[in-house]
């Protein structure tokens, strides 16, 4: 959606526990697909699993944590 809205500057991707059911195949898989994207990708989680995973696949990311 965001590429037909805005050619001119791509939109952050924001995704709110959307691999809470996936195994960790599948985690493995999304987390390599969103990593070739461009756009800057949020990933809003109360799991550990997702930075256990990008830490693994050395795959860059930055953590904040809301309290």
């Amino acid at each position: 959606m965001g590429e037909i809205v805005t050619r001119e500057e791509r939109l952050p991707v924001f995704l709110d526990e959307t691999f809470s059911m996936y195994d960790d195949r599948r985690l493995e898989q999304a987390l390599r697909a969103l990593s070739e994207r461009e756009e800057q990708i949020f990933i809003f989680t109360c799991q550990h699993r997702e930075m256990e995973l990008l830490e693994k696949l050395g795959i860059s990311y930055h953590k904040v944590v809301l309290e």
